[in-house]
């Protein structure tokens, strides 16, 4: 795959849960997060320091 078609995406079932929690500090900027519980949504976390849905 071409490198500009790929992309980290860690999964967790809902924001509300004590596994994003407790991660969401050591995911990596510029990386993807996606929640089961909001399908139609993706957050990226941008390298200024802050996030976008």
């Amino acid at each position: 795959f071409p490198l500009e078609h790929v992309a980290f995406v860690t999964a967790y079932l809902d924001r509300g849960r004590p596994a994003f929690k407790k991660t969401v500090g050591t995911l990596a900027w510029g990386s993807f997060a996606w929640f089961a519980g909001e399908p139609e949504h993706l957050v990226r976390l941008e390298a200024n320091g802050s996030l976008q849905r």
